[in-house]
């Protein structure tokens, strides 16, 4: 004779196989489920002319878009699908890819038209982007606070009596 809980054990356990055995046939939905694409990335970059720089194109959809680009990338700078949903503009720019450069994205995966995606790519000369411009009130700021530092520091070792 079997116990109460050797009985519901035995229960459970045919009742666990009778589920496996139709969820082994069963069809999900999230197995024909599709997305159009759509790009998550950014819409400009900037890169220095002598410094390698790298920008990462995302675009989602299922299945997974294939991106191409339309437009012509500076010199040194190159475009490569990935074949993820991923996309890399990497590269070092030459002397003569100063500028900006439009160029255009497009994910496809079958469904639609596909995604677009307009794109800055600057390319400035080494040192441009982390060069601020002064103007001429600024310098005067500037000359004013160092020379009334320069003070401080002078009043800071004399010695009062």
């Amino acid at each position: 004779m079997l116990t109460r809980f050797a009985k519901t054990s035995a229960s459970l356990a045919i009742a666990l196989l009778a589920m496996k055995a139709r969820l082994a046939h069963a069809v999900f939905p999230s197995e024909n489920v599709h997305s159009r694409p759509a790009f998550i990335s950014g819409e400009a970059a900037a890169f220095a002319v002598g410094v390698r720089g790298r920008f990462t194109v995302t675009a989602t959809g299922i299945p997974v878009p294939t991106i191409t680009l339309a437009g012509t990338l500076p010199p040194g700078v190159a475009f490569v699908d990935n074949g993820d949903g991923t996309a890399t503009l990497s590269g070092t720019p030459g002397p003569d890819s100063v500028g900006t450069s439009r160029l255009t994205f497009t994910a496809a995966n079958g469904l639609g038209r596909g995604a677009t995606q307009t794109f800055t790519l600057r390319v400035a000369a080494f040192g441009a982007a982390e060069s601020p411009k002064l103007g001429r009130g600024t310098l005067a700021v500037l000359v004013v606070l160092l020379a009334l530092a320069g003070r401080a520091s002078s009043l800071a070792g004399a010695r009062v009596s």
